[in-house]
């Protein structure tokens, strides 16, 4: 492969045979990455999930706040209150953890359901046709 280059042609094709053999392999290297990466996924997922499980999602601390009290006064206090001290305070914890990042991920569908609960509805404009206009409960057509 180390060939001798005697003449300003030889080295161009030279440099020419050279660039393709890198352009070949960075093309091997990035087929290689790829085939690592879904081989990994897996194991990807895996320590994603056990993420949630162990850090907690502040990014609402309102619904944050009220799902923790009533995993502690339900899950902590009745469900668990016969159980163990090591259950009854690592399970709310986790629990609490992936509730959080449930939380987090469907913010506004918890806030309509809370708000339809509640009965908080916009008002519907009533619409008027275009070309009638009402004056003192008088139609008048234009």
């Amino acid at each position: 492969m180390n060939k001798r280059v005697g003449t300003y042609k030889e080295l161009l094709e030279e440099r020419e045979r050279l660039e393709s053999l890198l352009k070949t392999q960075k093309e091997q290297l990035m087929v290689s990455a790829s085939a690592l990466k879904a081989e990994f996924q897996p194991a990807f997922s895996a320590i994603s999930f056990l993420g949630t499980l162990v850090t907690r999602d502040a990014t609402n601390p309102i619904l944050g706040t009220a799902a923790n009290g009533v995993i502690d006064l339900v899950l902590k206090n009745v469900v668990l209150g016969r159980a163990g001290w090591i259950a009854r305070n690592l399970i709310p914890l986790l629990v609490k953890n992936m509730s959080s990042h449930y939380i987090a991920e469907h913010e506004t569908d918890i806030f309509r359901k809370i708000f339809s609960f509640f009965g908080f509805k916009k008002k519907k404009k009533k619409s008027v046709e275009p070309g009638t206009e009402k004056t003192n409960g008088q139609t008048i057509i234009n």
